[in-house]
């Protein structure tokens, strides 16, 4: 009798022991969907900032440039040279925005989620020459050289400027925005500020964008969410002597 009993409760102990390890297992399969879930969802959103701020960019570009040639040919007697040129800004900026949308096409498709992208402090002079040739006059300091800041940082400061000088076109028009790197300890400091479009040469001294109105919007927060993913802070708001300000400090070991 006692020898049942004891061959009872190790069968007793050995289905208790698979039951176990079948709720461990599920469990395991569980996270493993869960997290496989998150990394399609960052990966999604990730897309949907790039899309906003490199393809946002330069259809802001093409909007301004357009409505600059239909000033001139509404001109009296029409300024046909001058709309020509702005056109041609228009076909450049429309290019260059085909071209990042393919570019975000092929990373789908690839293996490699940032193939054929490049979001990079190397390319910032392509970017101010661009927003340079809308009319804004744009003076940058102390620029990192090329290779000084890798990995995600690198691409968070590009994105950081990219935004910034998007919502200055968009909100104030042609003006002077100063783009300053600064390299604190470990902390790399990015401020892009303009001066609310009062330098602008077309018509006088433009009104200031109201107090808070480009703290919303899907670009200042996908800035946010760019910044915290490098484990740094970003603030946004009215300049301390006028127009708009965005200061991020990014830690140089956020290159993950």
């Amino acid at each position: 009798m006692g020898a049942a009993i004891a061959l009872g409760h190790v069968q007793w102990q050995r289905v208790r022991a698979e039951r176990q390890r079948a709720r461990i297992a599920g469990l395991d399969a569980q996270a493993r969907a869960a997290e496989a879930a998150e990394t399609v969802a960052l990966e999604r959103i990730r897309i949907a900032r790039d899309l906003h701020d490199a393809v946002g960019h330069h259809l802001s570009v093409v909007s301004l440039h357009a409505a600059v040639a239909v000033e001139a040919l509404d001109d009296v007697p029409a300024d046909v040279g001058g709309a020509r040129c702005e056109l041609g800004h228009v076909r450049q900026a429309s290019r260059q925005a085909l071209n990042e949308m393919r570019a975000t096409v092929r990373a789908l498709r690839d293996t490699d989620p940032d193939g054929g992208r490049v979001a990079s402090l190397a390319r910032l002079d392509e970017l101010v020459a661009s927003v340079r040739a809308a009319g804004a006059d744009v003076r940058v300091e102390g620029a990192p050289a090329p290779g000084e800041v890798s990995g995600m940082v690198d691409a968070t400061a590009f994105r950081i400027v990219q935004e910034a000088l998007t919502n200055t076109l968009r909100h104030t028009g042609p003006g002077r925005v100063r783009v300053v790197f600064a390299r604190e300890g470990e902390e790399l400091d990015v401020v892009v500020a303009d001066d609310g479009g009062r330098a602008a040469g077309t018509g006088g001294e433009r009104p200031p964008a109201a107090p808070g109105t480009r703290s919303q919007g899907s670009g200042l927060a996908g800035m946010r969410e760019r910044v915290r993913m490098v484990g740094g802070c970003v603030e946004a708001g009215p300049g301390p002597g006028g127009g708009f300000r965005v200061r991020a400090r990014l830690p140089l070991g956020g290159d993950r």
